[in-house]
Parts: C-alpha cells; structure tokens; sequence
C-alpha cells in the first residue's frame, strides 16, 4: 500500500498542501493536465523555490486568463458541474467532489441552508478550485492509497473575510475539523485555511492522527505559506511510502484488460485516445500493428483498467473509436514495489523511479521530462543527463529542489 502523511503541525492551506505534494515528487505536467481539463482559460499552476525558516520549499503560483467568466463567486452547485462535466481521471474528480462537498456542508451548517444552496466566495475562486483539483491530481499521480496527517495548529486572533472580521480558526474551519486534533497556537494567526482544513477532512484517515504511519519512506517534500514567521516555518510537509510488507513483496492486482482491432480509423484520432481514455482512469494503453481481414492494416488496442473504471472505459471505447466490439477479461497483474527519488546530478535534480524486489534494486528509470528540462537547460545531450541520473540513484535526496 502507498501511504502519504501530511504533516500539518505548522498549518495547511490548499497551495502549501498542493506545493508540498509536488515538491515531494509528484509531477506538475500531470497536475497541469488536469487543470486544463477543467475547462477554465488559462489555469495551470507555476511553482518556484523558497525558503521558510531556512528550509527550502516549493510555493505554488496559480495562474488563469481573467475574463467575464473568472471570478471569486461560485455556488456549489457550479462548481459540481464543472468537476462533474470535466474529463477528469475518475479518482481525481471523485476526491475533489469530496473536497466541495465537506466545504459545502461546512458552509450550510454556518449559514443555515441546505448545502446545495451554499455560494461560495472566497472559496469559489480559480485558485481554489486549482488548490483541490491539483492537490487530488498530485496524490493520483503519486497513486497515495491512504492518507494521514498530523495534528493541526489552531492559530488564533482575528482575520478579515468576505463578511466582515472572523475568529480564528474561522468558522467553516473549526465545523471541519470537528473531531480531529488541533493543538494551541503557535501564533496569533489563520494557520489552517478553509480548503486546507477540507482537504484534511474529505481525504485524510482520522485513525492514528497526530503520529506517523509506519511505512517505508520513499520520498518527502515541503510546501510553502505566503507568509515567513521568526520562529516556525510557515509550511506543509508531505512524506510518502510504501507499508513494510508492500515493499518487500511483489504487489498483486485483479485487474480488467479490453481489447479491441480498428482498421478503418486515422492514426490522428487514434493518438487521440490515448489521452481520453487516461482521462477515464486507464492504466495503461497500448496499440500495435495488427494485419486485418481482407487485407487491410489496422492495429490492436488494448486498455488495463481497475475494475470500478471498466464501465466508463468502455463507453469512451465506444464513442470515441469506430469499435463495434470489444474483449474484456479479468487478469492478476504482478508488479514490484516502486518509489521515485531524487537525483543530484551535475546538471540539476532528475527524478528516478526505483523498483524493489525485496531489498534489492532491480530497476531504476529516470523520469524523461525531467531529463529533457536539464538537458536543455544546460545544453548538453538528453542522453548525458540520463546516464548522470542512473549514475546516482545510489545516492537520491529526498524530493526535489
């Protein structure tokens, strides 16, 4: 099991979690992918490096093209439908619904109406929206299967809002974290943000909170506040690993596996595929050529899937390629561990994914944007920085700089 452990004990907001899952290795290309898929102009979701209390750590940046259409007010009822219309990988929309969902729930109770009635403002915005569907985009691409966090910092004081002076926590905050640990302090401040608190509430495991799950550690990365205090660092810690028995055993999947020959569609629309039928939660899809009846080439297609994504494959399938038949089968898929670490090369940081059989080493692949950017960067051969990367998977670092 891959398990992921939030620790917030500083405080959590939407871009300090979403920073802090990129920094510990997930990847923004994927992140990226999601957001455009949202349909919103322009969104995506720039980061650079900081430092907060001499730790460096990644500060998210969400970017949008502001026209009549961008604004700060949205019911839940939009947002719904702008996660529900989007071609969203499943379990990506799914724990971003979750996320609007508490918060819409945490906001009826407040104002006294039913959550569907719930407007957001503040927490209806562009950011917020790329806050959730990023954050839920990184723990896919990381493929987190449980969730922790530690116990969160109440804050205090008060803060300015869309109505007027609040307490802090505010109050949306303090409905959402109902049941789970908060400690004083440590400043007079909003520490834990409405979306943070949601994020916590809608995805974390509430069993075991405030210690850190037993696991074998595979990467960790630190996600940045807006603000510097003296005497904490104003920012998220996210740690991954995998359970101790997942990462001495090889992995076994019941998967689903669709197949399918089209010999009368363009090379085009099947590349399109690729991309939509990821977006409906494939794990993997591969085509070949195939030579058909009646002389003709084509090629043979096929689609790994789990099984609660087979349905909603299938009907991408069929709407978007000329199949009129497909084969399903179930099959057992084998897998090794694996973890992604961080290389120091002599060109800059490279992500390496790392498969274990048992304590031993058995494969290890950079990962190739990564290898692209430094190539690039430095003008020298993708191949050079490849090598660099394999070359010091010996000595990784804990998650990228």
């Amino acid at each position: 099991m891959r398990i992921g452990h939030w620790d917030a004990q500083f405080g959590i907001s939407g871009d300090m979690a979403l920073g802090s899952l990129l920094d510990a290795g997930a990847n923004l290309v994927a992140v990226n992918q999601s957001l455009e898929r949202l349909g919103i102009p322009g969104l995506r979701a720039t980061i650079r490096s900081t430092a907060r209390s001499a730790i460096q750590c990644t500060a998210v940046q969400i970017e949008w093209q502001h026209t009549e259409t961008a604004h700060l007010h949205r019911s839940y009822a939009e947002i719904e439908r702008i996660l529900s219309s989007a071609p969203l990988a499943a379990p990506v929309r799914e724990r971003a619904m979750r996320v609007f969902a508490q918060l819409a729930a945490a906001e009826g109770k407040i104002h006294g109406c039913p959550p569907e009635d719930v407007c957001f403002h503040e927490l209806g915005g562009e950011d917020t929206i790329a806050d959730v569907v990023g954050s839920c985009a990184a723990l896919e691409d990381l493929g987190i299967e449980r969730l922790t966090v530690s116990s969160l910092p109440a804050g205090g004081g008060v803060m300015q809002a869309a109505h007027g002076q609040m307490p802090v926590p505010v109050p949306a905050v303090a409905v959402l974290l109902r049941g789970w640990l908060v400690h004083p302090g440590p400043v007079a401040a909003e520490l834990v943000t409405p979306t943070g608190a949601a994020l916590v509430a809608a995805l974390a495991d509430p069993h075991g909170q405030g210690v850190w799950p037993e696991m074998v550690v595979g990467g960790s990365g630190w996600g940045a506040g807006t603000r510097d205090y003296r005497d904490h660092p104003n920012a998220t810690r996210f740690v991954w690993g995998v359970s101790p028995a997942a990462a001495a055993e090889v992995l076994h999947e019941e998967l689903v596996e669709i197949e399918t020959n089209i010999d009368d569609q363009s090379p085009e629309q099947i590349g399109y595929l690729f991309d939509v039928l990821g977006a409906k939660g494939a794990l993997d899809v591969t085509v070949a050529p195939a030579w058909m009846k009646k002389q003709r080439p084509g090629v043979r297609l096929w689609v790994l899937a789990r099984p609660e994504d087979a349905p909603g494959i299938t009907e991408c399938l069929f709407r978007e390629s000329s199949s009129i038949g497909l084969r399903r089968r179930s099959v057992e898929r084998l897998s090794l561990p694996r973890s992604i670490v961080v290389v120091d090369t002599p060109y800059g940081p490279v992500r390496v994914k790392v498969a274990r059989l048992g304590n031993e080493v058995v494969n290890a692949a950079p990962e190739y944007e990564d290898c692209r950017v430094r190539a690039e960067e430095r003008g020298v051969a993708l191949k050079l920085v490849w090598a660099a990367a394999l070359a010091g998977v010996s000595a990784p670092t804990e998650g990228p700089r």
